[in-house]
């Protein structure tokens, strides 16, 4: 689990862009998914 705070921007599509450092981890230990909450605080 990845925990932390951090300002993101979407693109025009409403995407996320997952820092590579991320992304490799999410692939090795998640099967490529991830589930993203919002924090109204």
């Amino acid at each position: 689990m990845f925990r932390g705070a951090t300002k993101v921007t979407l693109d025009d599509k409403g995407r996320l862009a997952i820092p590579t450092r991320y992304r490799e981890r999410i692939i090795a230990r998640c099967d490529g998914q991830l589930v993203a909450t919002v924090d109204k605080d």
